[in-house]
């Protein structure tokens, strides 16, 4: 069962992003924490506030907002909105433009949070091979950073121009149930530590695909091992197809996820030649890294000088 229930006893379907097609062509982005985004259980009223201008700012990266625009959004009272800015501000996290009356994000942010960033030449080196793969494929493909609590964020994106943009922001945060980044992250780890993964988890209702029930989530990642890939469809987004292999750094441990997405009727056409991209891409960045993978994790076979799976 879903963590929420509307008024009808079903579970409530989040859907935290969504497909919207434009001049015929389509765009990834999620959608924003409204007055009707609740609280997480036990957190406390003001820091989640506080997290949630954080968030809100990043999408609207160098444009910043105005205080009635964040207040507006996120259903904060003007007078407790400001408070929270000016604190936010004292601690360079956010600069406040006087003359456009906005507030952007700050470097002080960056400072505080600098550990994260330890690795971010990495990420710089992983680039080349996303936008080979969307090159190849002409699918979108994101490389997204494994957090210590198991959750994800976007580290680079690469959109495939004449297919779909992906209109969220990098820094973008995905919660640790995503499906295909959660397939492929834990795929390849031990019966132990998925146990542990379970021992933390909560069932979320994404859209009405997500599979929430355990005995499934065990089978699919069973499937996701023994095929080679992570796979998911319409999970997360309506209508959205995706396809995931993770990243191993030098001590064995999963650093980060590359995936592609696109619209089913795009990538499921698409499914071999871009899974051969991918175990070419992870291949090449495992050389690069100096990686240690398993021993049944898919490698690219050479055939007719072509690389496929």
């Amino acid at each position: 069962m879903a963590d929420r229930n509307n008024d009808d006893g079903e579970p409530e379907i989040l859907a935290p992003e969504e497909l919207v097609q434009q001049d015929g062509k389509w765009f990834l982005r999620h959608r924003n924490k409204s007055a009707t985004w609740a609280e997480p259980k036990g957190s406390v009223p003001a820091l989640d506030k506080g997290i949630r201008i954080l968030a809100f700012l990043n999408e609207q990266e160098n444009a910043g907002s105005t205080l009635a625009a964040i207040a507006s959004t996120l259903n904060i009272t003007r007078s407790h909105c400001h408070g929270l800015l000016k604190t936010l501000v004292a601690h360079d996290w956010l600069y406040f433009d006087e003359r456009a009356k906005a507030y952007r994000l700050n470097a002080g942010v960056l400072r505080d949070f600098s550990s994260l960033l330890d690795d971010r030449s990495h990420v710089a080196f992983v680039r080349p091979y996303l936008e080979s793969v969307c090159r190849q494929t002409g699918v979108p493909t994101i490389v997204s950073r494994v957090l210590p609590d198991g959750s994800f964020v976007v580290a680079d994106k690469v959109s495939a121009p004449l297919e779909m943009e992906i209109s969220y922001p990098i820094g973008h945060w995905f919660p640790r149930d995503a499906p295909v980044q959660m397939r492929a992250h834990l795929a390849w780890r031990s019966p132990d530590e998925i146990d542990a993964w379970f021992s933390q988890w909560e069932p979320h209702q994404y859209s009405h695909r997500t599979v929430t029930d355990r005995a499934d989530i065990q089978t699919e990642l069973i499937e996701t091992r023994r095929r080679g890939y992570a796979r998911s469809i319409g999970e997360f987004t309506d209508g959205l197809m995706a396809l995931a292999l993770p990243i191993f750094s030098p001590n064995g441990a999963v650093q980060f996820i590359i995936s592609c997405i696109s619209t089913y009727p795009t990538l499921v056409q698409k499914e071999a030649g871009t899974v051969a991209e991918l175990v070419k891409a992870a291949s090449e960045i495992h050389g690069l890294f100096g990686s240690i993978i398993p021993d049944d994790f898919p490698r690219p076979v050479a055939r007719h000088g072509s690389q496929a799976l």
